[in-house]
């Protein structure tokens, strides 16, 4: 039960953070996570689109850098090829550094499982 209840929390607070970036693309229709192979998918409806994206993060963890949290990953991959290709080729400051800062809002809830 226990157990059940920390994955709620982390599912949650996982999607508090990505809907943060998504948030002025369209929303997280589902989030899924395996803690046990650190593995992230998450279905998003983008605004203006008739069929979802699938997105998963391959080798997620938490850190925290000068005061600041992070969700770190190893690789993300959609289900679109043309937007792997784009993710490959284009320069975030997020993918490169493969790693995006948590909001506050949710670093309250991961501060308590980490």
């Amino acid at each position: 039960m226990f157990g059940n209840l920390i994955t709620e929390a982390l599912n949650k607070g996982i999607q508090m953070i990505l809907q943060h970036y998504i948030a002025p693309f369209g929303e997280i229709t589902s989030l899924s996570i395996d803690d046990s192979t650190k593995e992230i998918k998450a279905t998003l409806l983008l605004s203006g689109e008739l069929q979802t994206l699938d997105v998963h993060i391959f080798g997620y963890n938490f850190v925290k850098i000068e005061e600041k949290g992070y969700l770190t990953f190893v690789t993300v991959a959609t289900s679109r090829d043309w937007i792997n290709t784009l993710l490959k080729t284009i320069h975030i400051k997020e993918l490169d550094e493969k790693r995006i800062e948590i909001p506050r809002a949710a670093a309250v809830i991961l501060k308590i499982l980490f």
